[in-house]
């Protein structure tokens, strides 16, 4: 998918100045001050970036030999005529089709390519996701690299042995930190950079797609690290192509085409023209498939519904559990309607039918239980909470001390689209926005949705009826 995914620090560098190839020239300022002093932590005048292009290998001696009195090469721009400014503490998305300029244009502004032409201001420390493996030697061990790495960003080895414990953790790579990274997967390589990037305490972060690389576990917990980070004032540059995710992070945004921006503004309109531009400019093979998907016939669309379906792992213990520990969830299964046996695959178009075990270690007189399904940003799709449903004070019978109880839940979920969900359950004491937290999961089991009826949105409807009919032409449009 052309991800730039390793860890690619910034250090800081007085003003600089080059001649420009295309006779022009270029300005990059770096300041490394670590908060941000000022409302501006990135500012981007006219930049471009142009290679140049050779049909023979000798033609690159031979410019050499003439030194620019006869030209051999042709032009590529990757990025031309580019401007836009990041203010302090902001989510800014950049959006495009592949090869629409998007990683050049991240790798001018942590510097590690120079511009042909235009200006680059960034002031504050930058940590940035871009090639994979980056920062990282290979042969070194995972833990060798943490202290590498953590070197690069200013960091003392008394620095990174006072974080280690947190980088360690957060990276969850097992045995594998004492492993040489060449023998990583890109899963584990990220795992490891985000992980080191996410403890030095950057002012602007940058991500080029390089979390769709983990598991959906390791999203979420970079998602919320993410979240943390912008809440205590972190300036984010983010590159993705899912709208969903640009829009849960990002007020603004840059559109991208053909190396130039097309637009910058609202991260709702930047997503919408990307959107357009992109589906405007479907190959002729995607736009022969089209017809067929978009009007199936009843047969065709019953066997879709059919196809529907969910599978569910094994519960999965974190360190993520938090609460009073007045309650302990023990344990938790789907069954069948019969009650014979614990499902690991269900039909999404029967009751799901949920058991839950638990103790009270302390009585609990306002029980509420709930059920919270998370798509792969951590942004809640769809819940369940016991007392919202029965609309009453005492939804759950109270709950006594050293008793062990099994809770049984039957509900419908909504049409989910394809892809990996997680599940948080819950365990309060008390009802509504006046409770506290006697147990609550984070991801305790992954749920993957195969749903070929659904391709936009986050949800679906089970009970919608279209119906069709011809009027005349003269008809009123509204009634009174």
């Amino acid at each position: 998918m052309g991800r730039r995914n390793g860890l690619q620090p910034y250090r800081s560098s007085p003003w600089r100045k080059h001649a420009g190839r295309a006779g022009g020239s270029e300005v990059i300022r770096h300041t490394d001050s670590g908060k941000i002093s000022g409302s501006t932590a990135i500012r981007v005048n006219e930049l471009g970036k142009c290679y140049h292009m050779y049909d023979e290998p000798i033609d690159r001696l031979k410019q050499a030999v003439f030194r620019g009195r006869r030209t051999y090469y042709g032009e590529f721009w990757a990025l031309r005529n580019v401007s836009f400014e990041i203010l302090q503490g902001e989510a800014f998305g950049i959006v495009g089709r592949n090869g629409s300029g998007k990683s050049t244009l991240l790798q001018l502004i942590c510097g590690t390519l120079t511009p042909t032409e235009g200006e680059v201001e960034v002031n504050g420390r930058v940590a940035a996701l871009l090639e994979l493996g980056s920062g990282f030697n290979p042969d070194f061990t995972g833990l060798e690299n943490i202290y590498l790495n953590a070197s690069l960003f200013g960091l003392s080895r008394d620095d990174v042995n006072a974080r280690l414990d947190a980088i360690i953790g957060f990276a969850d790579i097992g045995e594998f930190l004492g492993q040489p990274v060449k023998t990583y997967s890109s899963g584990m390589v990220v795992r490891l950079a985000f992980s080191v990037l996410a403890h030095v305490n950057p002012s602007i972060l940058i991500v080029d797609e390089a979390l769709s690389v983990g598991d959906i576990f390791f999203q979420q917990k970079c998602y919320r690290k993410i979240r943390e980070g912008l809440d205590s004032g972190l300036t984010l540059l983010f590159v993705s192509h899912d709208e969903a995710t640009l829009k849960s992070f990002c007020g603004s945004g840059l559109l991208l085409r053909k190396g130039c921006c097309d637009y910058v503004g609202e991260i709702e309109e930047c997503t919408r023209r990307y959107l357009s531009s992109a589906r405007s400019g479907a190959s002729d093979q995607e736009m022969d498939v089209l017809p067929s998907q978009a009007a199936p016939s009843p047969r065709l669309g019953s066997t879709l519904k059919q196809a529907c379906s969910i599978t569910v792992s094994g519960a999965r213990r974190t360190n993520l559990d938090l609460g009073t520990g007045k309650v302990t969830i023990t344990d938790f299964w789907y069954e069948s309607e019969d009650s014979v046996q614990r499902l690991s695959c269900l039909d999404a178009q029967d009751p799901i039918i949920f058991h839950v075990k638990m103790k009270a270690n302390t009585s609990i007189q306002n029980p509420c239980f709930g059920y919270m399904l998370k798509n792969s940003n951590g942004l809640c799709v769809f819940s369940i909470e016991s007392d919202s449903l029965l609309h009453s004070l005492e939804s759950l019978p109270p709950l006594e001390a050293e008793t062990h109880y099994l809770l049984r839940m039957t509900f419908q979920l909504p049409p989910l689209k394809s892809g990996e969900y997680t599940i948080d359950l819950a365990l309060a004491d008390g009802l509504g926005v006046n409770h506290q937290q006697c147990h609550w999961t984070y991801d305790s089991h992954l749920f993957s949705v195969v749903n070929p009826n659904l391709s936009n949105g986050c949800v679906g409807s089970n009970a919608t009826i279209f119906s069709l009919a011809s009027i005349p032409a003269s008809s009123p449009t509204t009634s009174s």
